[in-house]
């Protein structure tokens, strides 16, 4: 596969090493953790006009950018329109000068970043968990303008072992914990966290909740619990892995339900797997299972990655410029390893590796080599061999590459690269990341299958950006969706419909083609898919009302179904050919005992009635003028929810966990009106 440049970002100035780029299941394409002064979150926007443009903005002022190019790259499908919405930077207040000769200090750096399972917070947004340079752990959360610091954890992991009496050797520890104390374990080690990494979201009928586990220098785990809502974590467990020099921590779904596996690398070159086994009564328990590369060679584990195939598990992992895989079976209770291979890749030290789909891994050294390794294995759990296949990416000469990540939907449409500027005479500035280039494939029939086969905009997020990458120049050759049969449709085909005619309409706009017919057509397509798309939420909403067994409304409710009924009985909607079941509002109007008078809101600002005339904003008497949401068709003053990716303004008693327009996610916001 051959990759083109969708952009660049300029980034701050950092010092030391190693770098990160991890991808969220949120609409949060990635965060970027430097070991050094900033953290960065990369988000997606989407606008009503240019259909899901990236707009870029960096709060401070860049600085060490590079402005040469490598004029042999392939540039023609360089896409003008994809930038970055927000780069939030956690403290800007740490920012390093340039004249500043010392490191940042290590409590202000940082060495990793984790993003939790979309879920613990509203609107379906992630925790960002992170481990400072001097192995401290704090987790946050971003607000609608600011990061925002929930929970540090180093401190209260400190607190247990004091209040276990852990502070001191003891020759009376448990046997468990038996390496607790010793000449390489004493209390920096204890307290001091290597990584950390997030479980899936698990399901319950009362509760949703996720394990956060950190691996300490010691070699200890320390197990957390968050649910959600998130108010914060509760200290479940912790367990000496007897791991000495651990380096790298990853989690994977074990074979039961109840269970996870945790694979943990070190300095020394060895991979151990642990089961994590819970239930409602006891505190989960962890027990060895095997050791994957059991042999110490002294060279470090930089990153581990595990796939499934049939009923065997593959383990690959990174070793300065190899890749070593693994083929084992689990089932709960041991490991055996089947198959082991080893490839050494041409080029520099690996600086970050990947799983796609379809069970393969790909990988970048620091000059750019990109390698797609197929990691096929036959019924008896034997490699067919490391097929390696180099892959093509207009790179920079005088750039270093530091990190990688890959889109977390799982397609390998997109590849995020973290880069530095090459200083021969200094080793120091070699290894600060200036930049975060996107790189977006050059198939597009391939970003077309993507699309065909996702089953909702989030996951075609970055597959749409790469179709915006590959095509946004030739508007006559862009996707020409059915619009016959909507109402047999989905609602990702409908919100998939929607973008490709605005964004065909954009199209036309930027090329000068001022052929207005045309795009008013284009328009109103996208206007027919949002009326269908509105409907079926009230639709939906008056199936759950009706179903209610109680059958009490509160005074919100109550106005809401009475502007939906309003709405649903114009003609708009019932000579429309959009399919509505009308039976649905001849129950409500019996079950609720709406009448026909019409529901009207006051004004907040002169108290003045606000009559219903149409779905896209309402009026008072004295003239003030607000939006409707689409969902409750109540009017937004001021303080709304709005989406990140369209800009839809939704009331703050809509309920609503994401656009119904887009499934972008909400955030509070102010209309300004």
């Amino acid at each position: 596969m051959e990759y083109v440049i969708g952009t660049k970002v300029p980034l701050q100035r950092v010092t030391v090493t190693p770098f990160a780029v991890s991808t969220s299941e949120c609409n949060v394409i990635a965060a970027i953790t430097l070991q050094g002064v900033h953290l960065f979150e990369v988000l997606a926007a989407v606008n009503r006009k240019e259909a899901f443009t990236f707009d870029h903005r960096i709060i401070p002022a860049p600085t060490e950018i590079n402005e040469l190019q490598n004029n042999g790259s392939n540039r023609l499908a360089l896409n003008r329109d994809i930038n970055f919405h927000e780069i939030h930077d956690v403290f800007l207040d740490r920012t390093l000068s340039a004249a500043r000769t010392t490191d940042e200090p290590l409590s202000t750096a940082f060495r990793q970043v984790a993003w939790s399972p979309s879920g613990l917070i509203p609107y379906r947004k992630c925790i960002l968990a992170t481990v400072t340079a001097d192995h401290r752990v704090a987790l946050y959360r971003n607000g609608c303008w600011a990061w925002e610091e929930i929970e540090q954890l180093s401190p209260r992991w400190l607190q247990h072992m004091k209040d276990n009496n852990m502070m001191t050797p003891s020759h009376s520890t448990e046997q468990e914990h038996s390496l607790i104390f010793s000449l390489y374990k004493n209390r920096s080690y204890l307290l001091g966290t290597m990584a950390l990494a997030w479980s899936p979201l698990y399901t319950t009928s009362t509760v949703n909740w996720a394990w956060l586990i950190m691996l300490q220098r010691s070699g200890h785990i320390v197990i957390w619990k968050a649910e959600a809502p998130f108010t914060g974590t509760s200290l479940s467990t912790f367990h000496d892995l007897q791991l000495a020099d651990p380096s790298i921590l990853t989690l994977y779904p074990g074979p039961t339900e109840n269970q996870l596996l945790i694979f943990a690398g070190s300095h020394r070159g060895q991979v151990k797997c642990w089961s994590l086994s819970w239930n409602q009564e006891n505190a989960p328990t962890c027990n060895l299972l095997g050791s994957i590369i059991p042999d110490e060679d002294h060279i470090s584990v930089s990153a581990i990655e595990v796939l499934c195939s049939d009923d065997f598990l593959v383990i690959s992992t990174t070793k300065n410029n190899a890749v070593m895989a693994v083929s084992v079976k689990c089932d709960g209770n041991g490991l055996q390893c089947f198959d082991t291979k080893f490839a050494i890749l041409p080029g520099l030290q690996l600086t970050g590796m990947r799983k796609l789909a379809g069970g393969n891994i790909i990988c970048v050294t620091e000059d750019y080599l990109v390698n797609e390794i197929d990691l096929t294995i036959n019924t008896q759990g034997v490699f067919s061999g490391l097929k390696i296949t180099q892959l093509m990416i207009p790179s920079n000469p005088i750039m270093l590459c530091r990190g990688m990540a890959t889109c977390w939907s799982g397609d390998d449409s997109t590849l995020f690269m973290l880069e530095s500027v090459k200083v021969a005479y200094d080793h120091l500035k070699c290894r600060q990341p200036s930049s975060l280039t996107v790189y977006v494939a050059g198939s597009l029939e391939k970003v077309t299958s993507v699309l065909e086969n996702a089953e909702s905009m989030e996951k075609s997020l970055m597959a749409l950006e790469t179709y915006k990458a590959l095509n946004g120049t030739n508007w006559e050759n862009i996707w020409e969706m059915d619009m016959e049969n909507l109402n047999n449709e989905d609602n990702y085909y409908l919100q998939l419909l929607r973008w490709f005619a605005l964004f065909k309409c954009n199209a036309c706009f930027v090329e000068r083609r001022y052929d207005k017919e045309f795009q008013d057509d284009l328009k109103m397509r996208a206007d027919k898919v949002e009326f269908c798309l509105q409907l079926r939420h009230i639709e939906k909403t008056f199936l759950e009302l009706l179903n209610r067994p109680s059958g009490q409304l509160t005074n919100d409710e109550r106005l809401n179904i009475s502007l939906a009924y309003q709405f649903v009985s114009t003609p708009a909607v019932t000579e429309s050919d959009v399919k509505f079941d009308q039976t649905l509002r001849a129950k409500i109007k019996k079950k609720f005992m709406i009448n026909n008078k019409s529901s009207n809101e006051n004004c907040p600002i002169c108290q003045q009635t606000i009559p219903f005339e149409k779905r896209e904003n309402g009026q008072c008497l004295g003239g003030h003028t607000a939006l409707r949401c689409r969902a409750t068709l109540r009017t937004c003053f001021e303080d709304t929810f709005s989406c990140r990716w369209c800009g839809t303004h939704y009331h703050l008693d809509s309920g609503l966990e994401g656009c119904i327009l887009c499934g972008g996610s909400l955030d509070s916001s102010r209309t300004g009106l």
